[in-house]
C-alpha cells in the first residue's frame, strides 16, 4: 500500500456562479486492498477524482472504482472504493499519493441548460403579431356593400432574412349581425407584402350547425400590400371567405389593416 496518502479538495466552477458545485467535506481510509474516499457535495454534480502520484495525475475510472463517481452524482454524502492494487503498478503503489476531487455541473443540468438555450433561441427569432382590420364587402349574394371588421393574433418565425416571416394565426371576422367567421391560417409576409391562406369555421346566429347553406366551414385567403415595420404595420388588403357549398356566398372584401408586433 502507499506509504502516505492524503486528500486535496478542488472546487471547479462552471462559469455560472449560481450553479457552482462545492465539495464541502472529504476524507479517506484504507480498508484492506482498497482506499475508501468519502466526500460531500452541496448539489448534484459530475465527479472526477484524480490520484496525484509522483507529480503525475491519474484519473480514476469506473473500471477500478465502485460507488459515486462519474456523472449526475446526488448531493449529500457519497463514497468511492478504489482498488489501488489492480489499478496501479508497484512503483505507483509505493509512492506518495494525493487526491483531487473535482465537482462540475451535472450532465443532467447541462442538458437542461441546452434545452433552455434552444427555447431562448426560439424566443429570439419569433414575434407575436396582432392585426385589426376594417373592410367593405364588394361582392356578395345580396349585391350590397356592407362593412365588416375583425382581429387576428399570429405568431411569426423569421426565415433567415429578417425581412421575411412565416407563421400561424387565428382570428374572428364579423360579417354581419348574423354571421361570424373564425379563420385558422398560415401566413407569409415581407416588409411590403403578405399572403394568408387557411380554413374558416362559419357561425350563423351563434351556431356552427345552422348557418348559410347548412355548411359550418369554408376557405379563407387574403393578400396584403403595405408596410410591415418591426413594430407597426399598415396597409390595404383583399380577402375572401368562401363557403364550401356556395363559392360566392361570402364575397370579396377590401379594407384597411393595422398590425402591431410585440
Amino acid at each position: 500500500m502507499p506509504r502516505n496518502v492524503f486528500l486535496l479538495l478542488c472546487l471547479i466552477q462552471t462559469g455560472f456562479v449560481a450553479l457552482a458545485q462545492n465539495v464541502t467535506f472529504a476524507d479517506f481510509k484504507k480498508v484492506g486492498n482498497y482506499i475508501i474516499i468519502t466526500y460531500d457535495i452541496d448539489k448534484q454534480a459530475d465527479i472526477t477524482i484524480t490520484a496525484n502520484i509522483n507529480g503525475k495525475g491519474k484519473t480514476l475510472g469506473k473500471e477500478y472504482c465502485e460507488g459515486d463517481i462519474g456523472e449526475n452524482i446526488s448531493k449529500g454524502r457519497n463514497q468511492v472504493r478504489w482498488d489501488i492494487l489492480k489499478d496501479c503498478d508497484k512503483e505507483e503503489i509505493d509512492a506518495d499519493i494525493s487526491f483531487t476531487i473535482s465537482a462540475t455541473q451535472s450532465s443532467k443540468e447541462k442538458k437542461r441548460q441546452v434545452r433552455r438555450q434552444k427555447f431562448k433561441n426560439f424566443l429570439d427569432i419569433h414575434t407575436y403579431e396582432l392585426n385589426v382590420e376594417y373592410a367593405m364587402q364588394l361582392l356578395n349574394n345580396q349585391n350590397t356593400f356592407q362593412p365588416l371588421y375583425g382581429f387576428s393574433p399570429a405568431i411569426l418565425w423569421r426565415l433567415g432574412n429578417r425581412r421575411l416571416w412565416m407563421g400561424l394565426g387565428a382570428g374572428i371576422i364579423r360579417l354581419s349581425n348574423h354571421d361570424e367567421v373564425f379563420p385558422l391560417f398560415i401566413k407569409l409576409e415581407s416588409k411590403f407584402f403578405g399572403v394568408s391562406a387557411g380554413y374558416a369555421f362559419i357561425m350563423h346566429d351563434g351556431k356552427f350547425n345552422n348557418n348559410i347553406e347548412g355548411s359550418n366551414d369554408g376557405y379563407y385567403a387574403d393578400i396584403f400590400v403595405g408596410y410591415n415595420g418591426k413594430t407597426l404595420g399598415i396597409g390595404c388588403f383583399g380577402s375572401s371567405i368562401i363557403n364550401v357549398k356556395n363559392i360566392s356566398k361570402m364575397g370579396i372584401n377590401v379594407g384597411l389593416r393595422l398590425s402591431y408586433k410585440f
